[in-house]
């Protein structure tokens, strides 16, 4: 008689819409815990769509203050119209899904095989990453652009040129997260005549500008015409290297100069692939997730809740590990843990200033360096001699 394992369940497959269901299962119930929270404290959808969105319908006209682009309110009116603490339930279930269909694009994006014991290290490392906790819990429209980001890698991936050009124009609703990847990408199509992907990009944009003209008193709101007196305001205070190293005492040159220098070495990094190497899917994710860290690290306005979208970095990182056999597997996935969850929620903890603008809040980019370091050392622990042409591995179905 065969002995029955209790394990060999977490070994078992999952397909995408069980998956799906089981997410949102998990998230509905914690609906009224939200609804506290927001009763407690402030909820970011009120100050980024549903106050400029009634004063848009009320005026005709948003505040020149407002940071963002105009095309930011007009696209996210539909909840201005709605009573505010509907609203705010209707933004957080759509998030939800966003989520999940994040989750079920990482499924996708890594090549991952679907079990149980997969699913629920998934399902943790979204959950319990503070980020992606504090953007749901106020409101904030990163896991928006989390879910963008996922769409655009799958699409890259997979080769659907002229979706993959609308998704970067959609990532222009927060510009600033997808900043440097969404040029690279450009820059890529144009140089490797991926009209698709330019055509793609370029009638989005021009929809969003269309809809903001009749709206807009000074053409700089179409790029965010606060932005300049926010940069000013909270440079020294928000979450990026600029205000970590600001708040040694150092003035704005030592930051800028090492946005510089990081700019410059995924530059060169993804030059090769620029100039059209036949370099592997492997290296693409390599690519994308330097891009996603190196643009968080260097923009000078960001708070803690957009590295929400280092989860996809993490991802590929978490898909290095799995590829291990062996202790040293258990061993470096739980060191990726520790320098990526663990590590955010204990400055968090120490810091007790997590969502206080007025003190700086540079410090919580510290795991991310940490993910950074930690990223490339597998990386190249992985490939040492760095030879990435024609190569396609199959990414952690062993695992």
């Amino acid at each position: 008689m065969q002995t029955l394992n209790p394990f060999r369940v977490f070994s078992r497959p999952l397909n995408i819409p069980f998956f799906l269901i089981i997410v949102l299962t998990f998230f509905l119930p914690l609906l009224p815990y939200f609804q506290m929270s927001w009763e407690r404290g402030s909820n970011d959808l009120m100050l980024i769509a549903w106050q400029p969105g009634r004063e848009l319908l009320t005026t005709g006209v948003v505040n020149t203050d407002y940071p963002y682009p105009v095309w930011t309110v007009i696209t996210m009116l539909p909840f201005a119209m709605m009573e505010q603490k509907t609203a705010m339930i209707v933004w957080l279930i759509l998030n939800m899904f966003m989520v999940a269909a994040s989750l079920a694009l990482f499924i996708r994006i890594f090549d991952w095989e679907v079990t149980v014991g997969r699913f629920i290290l998934l399902s943790f490392a979204f959950f319990t990453y503070f980020p992606m906790y504090l953007s749901l819990i106020i409101g904030q429209l990163s896991v928006f652009s989390l879910f963008v980001l996922s769409l655009a890698t799958y699409l890259f991936l997979h080769k659907h040129w002229t979706w993959l050009g609308i998704a970067l124009g959609f990532s222009f609703i927060k510009p600033q997260v997808m900043l440097l990847l969404t040029c690279f990408l450009l820059l890529w199509a144009l140089m490797q005549r991926r009209r698709q992907v330019l055509f793609g990009f370029s009638g989005i944009m021009a929809a969003l500008v269309l809809v903001s003209l009749p709206f807009i008193s000074t053409p700089r709101q179409l790029i965010g015409g606060g932005i300049s007196s926010h940069l000013e305001a909270y440079i020294e205070v928000t979450t990026t290297l600029w205000a970590l190293i600001m708040s040694l005492g150092t003035s704005w040159h030592i930051p800028f100069l090492i946005s510089v220098l990081l700019l410059l070495w995924v530059g060169w990094l993804w030059f090769p692939f620029l100039l059209g190497s036949d370099i592997s899917d492997n290296r693409v994710r390599f690519l994308i997730s330097v891009a996603v860290i190196v643009n968080l690290l260097v923009i000078p306005y960001s708070w803690i809740y957009n590295l929400a979208l280092l989860l996809l970095p993490f991802g590929y990182s978490l898909s290095l590990v799995l590829r291990m056999t062996g202790w040293q597997k258990y061993v470096w996935l739980t060191a990726l843990f520790i320098a990526t969850h663990l590590l955010a929620m204990v400055i968090v903890v120490i810091s007790k200033d997590e969502i206080n603008i007025n003190q700086s809040q540079g410090h919580h980019i510290i795991h991310a360096l940490f993910l950074l370091a930690m990223m490339i050392y597998l990386e190249y622990r992985t490939n040492p001699t760095g030879t990435y042409l024609n190569v396609k591995p199959s990414l952690s179905r062993q695992a």
